[in-house]
């Protein structure tokens, strides 16, 4: 993200799908022919991979691509952390900090499951330095302006037994969704916002003799993360119960996950030819200056239109528990309200900046002129549908008085529940980040494995009057959260990095659009 000052001057669309349960439609909205045939883009035939794995395995088996295998062994290097966490690191974290487990090994058992050995790099066996591959970090930006640690070999506190967990490497690895798979620029979008959205998956560890000694009921967990800054830019963790029973990180480190393995995953995955798609997704693409097609994504049936769209100007920033732990990363001290946001005098909105390898830089903030949040326009809802994925979706589009568009849409948005009050940690929200079909960006092992199984049909668009794609990151927005009071709909904007809700928006739907119990 090379561009430091956003100045909007582009409408924003918000667009949330539409499943089903309206009552009232009315006349189906078409492009004229011009504009239909400009929509019109080379597709890639017969090699977009469904969301469900056995259905894409059956789809591309016949593919000359079908055929790549993943890798079979590699070994990486992995950078720790400062013993006492670099400055202004978020969450909670035990000093010192892990500094002995830097080697880890991916050993490919069956179908994209690998079993990774987190070790020592002085304690290897023969075996494990047979690795088909032995790649070092090329980790350029110290998180830290600390010294280098000292390495502590042989500590007996500090050097362990490795630690190892199963870990299926195609959650991490971008998919061409369903509803993206008969148009290039459709995939582009969605790869891109794949590879570019932190994807960051936890695994349960046997129970360790502190956590039993504590009586802690939270198992040990490793978590591995792709996050958002380039391609093979990963990092990895190790949590642990403190003397309270909460987990604690007590490890985090980087490594670069190898672009061969990588390349090979992709094609196994989705039996595209990687070298035509890697410009959207090896380094940070070009997000804007090009026509987003949006009417080869759905065709689209107008509900209701509304000029009331409530800014909740006067109420206090909301938090939930990620945002808490990221308080300190908004430098703004003066935003305390929604207003505050989007007050002249607030401008620009500074944070900290996440930088590679992964780490949020106060040194190098971000900043984002957000003005144009305090004066939507108004609100459609549609009826949409995707005939290519065989979904259908409710959709929300926020307007704003520049022209900014917020786009949003799910299937699972009409049958969102009823709530009296304000959600207090994420399972009370629907949360969708920008892309077509972007999977969450935290998730267990569990949940990442139902990704392949039940289809993400959802999207999230910042478009400008005139349908041209806007870059979220660059304009600092992240995702949108969504909960409903009755019938209204609340929208929490999402800011950069999640470190702050940029805005809360809401508006009403018509009788109909949601499925209540009571209208099943």
């Amino acid at each position: 993200m090379n561009q430091r000052v956003f100045s909007p001057k582009v409408a924003l669309a918000g667009a949330v799908l539409l499943a089903g349960g309206a009552t009232a439609f009315l006349s189906l909205r078409r492009a004229h022919s011009e504009r239909a045939r400009s929509d019109r883009s080379q597709t890639i035939q017969n090699t977009a991979t469904h969301q469900n794995a056995p259905a894409a395995e059956s789809a591309r088996s016949n593919h000359p691509r079908a055929q790549a295998e993943f890798a079979n062994e590699f070994t990486v290097r992995v950078k720790p952390d400062h013993p006492d966490g670099y400055e202004k690191r978020p969450g909670r974290y035990r000093k010192p900090l892990r500094q002995d487990l830097r080697k880890l090994t991916w050993r490919h058992q069956h179908s994209g499951h690998y079993t990774l050995r987190l070790q020592a790099a002085d304690t290897a066996s023969s075996s494990d330095t047979a690795s088909s591959s032995d790649t070092e970090p090329s980790l350029n930006t110290a998180p830290s302006s600390k010294a280098e640690p000292p390495r502590r070999e042989g500590n007996p506190k500090t050097t362990t037994k490795p630690v190892q967990a199963e870990l299926d490497v195609r959650a991490f690895v971008p998919r061409i969704p369903a509803l993206a798979r008969d148009h290039a620029t459709l995939m582009r979008v969605a790869l891109s916002q794949r590879e570019f959205n932190r994807n960051q998956t936890r695994y349960a560890l046997p129970a360790s003799s502190d956590s039993k000694k504590h009586g802690s009921e939270e198992a040990p967990s490793m978590w591995v993360a792709n996050n958002c800054l380039k391609r093979g830019l990963w990092e990895i963790g190790v949590d642990e119960p403190d003397e309270a029973g909460r987990n604690i990180t007590t490890l985090h480190g980087w490594f670069e996950f190898p672009r061969d393995a990588y390349a090979k995953a992709f094609e196994r995955i989705n039996g595209v030819p990687y070298r035509k798609v890697a410009k959207y997704i090896e380094g940070y693409p070009k997000f804007d200056g090009f026509r987003f097609p949006l009417n080869a994504l759905r065709t689209a049936q107008t509900i209701s239109t509304s000029d009331k769209v409530n800014t909740h100007a006067r109420t206090p920033l909301e938090r939930l528990p990620e945002q808490t732990k990221k308080q300190k990363l908004l430098l703004s001290e003066q935003v305390h309200a929604y207003r505050d946001v989007a007050a002249d005098s607030s401008q620009p909105i500074r944070t900290a900046k996440f930088s590679e390898p992964g780490f949020y830089n106060v040194a190098e903030p971000m900043e984002f002129d957000l003005r144009w949040l305090a004066k939507p326009a108004r609100a459609h809802w549609r009826a949409a549908e995707n005939k290519s994925a065989n979904a259908k979706l409710t959709e929300v589009e926020i307007e704003f008085e520049n022209g900014y568009r917020i786009v949003l849409a799910a299937d699972a948005l009409s049958a969102l529940p009823a709530r009296t009050e304000a959600p207090q940690d994420e399972t009370g929200v629907l949360k969708l980040t920008f892309g077509i079909g972007t999977p969450r960006i935290y998730a267990s092992e569990e949940e990442r494995a139902k990704e392949f199984t039940a289809a993400n049909h959802q999207y999230l668009l910042l478009l400008d009057k005139n349908d041209q794609h806007l870059d979220n990151h660059t304009a600092g927005l992240d995702r949108v959260y969504l909960w409903r009071q009755g019938q209204e709909l609340h929208l929490w904007l999402v800011g950069y990095e999640r470190i702050f809700f940029a805005g809360h928006l809401s508006t009403v739907a018509v009788q109909g659009v949601f499925r209540d119990p009571l209208d099943w």
